[in-house]
């Protein structure tokens, strides 16, 4: 899991943030201007992470948050419940299925989730995926949760090219002649 969390701090200034993880997902790492340090804390049966400032924050601010959540079996159901900012007033979010292994994903019991065109996501996740994003996904609040069934499948080798776009143009001209013109967008 990539996040991205972006904090408006209007009022007052703050020296931390408490984000909570959801079960059974590992924080790797936190990356941000000014970060100090982060720990984790175990607080009511769940994770959450402090992160510290190394002075108070105002206005505008942004954290990249990398986790995992390692699956043992060749195919079960994952659940995501977000990562969630304690005593934030207003939130809103998008998510980006993304997938990086030979697995198939099906979407399964989704709640607090509005299912939305991938290309209706934000530009800066869209273009954050290596590879083609399969669903998008937006929220106005936790708690909000998305079950995946996951099956993975034995890796087979092909030619990784995944063309993003393709657009056309066929000029008629006025002696009977056809020229065309297509731009396509290749990533390998």
């Amino acid at each position: 899991v990539q996040a991205e969390v972006a904090l408006s701090i209007l009022q007052n200034t703050v020296s931390s943030v408490i984000i909570r993880v959801p079960e059974g997902y590992n924080v790797l790492d936190i990356r941000g201007s000014g970060i100090e340090d982060w720990r984790e804390v175990q607080a009511k049966g769940f994770s959450e992470i402090e992160i510290l400032f190394e002075y108070p924050k105002k206005g505008q601010f942004s954290l990249a948050l990398t986790a995992e959540k390692l699956l043992p079996d060749s195919s079960l159901a994952v659940d995501f419940e977000g990562f969630a900012v304690r005593n934030s007033v207003r939130e809103k979010g998008f998510l980006g299925i993304e997938l990086k292994s030979t697995s198939e994903v099906t979407m399964g019991d989704i709640k607090g989730l509005d299912r939305l065109d991938v290309s209706e996501l934000p530009p800066g996740l869209i273009n954050r995926s290596q590879k083609p994003l399969l669903f998008g996904l937006k929220y106005l609040r936790h708690p909000y949760s998305l079950v995946m069934d996951i099956a993975k499948h034995e890796e087979l080798p092909v030619i990784g090219t995944v063309v993003d776009s393709a657009s056309g143009v066929t000029l008629f001209t006025e002696d009977g002649k056809l020229v065309h013109r297509i731009v396509y967008s290749v990533r390998n």
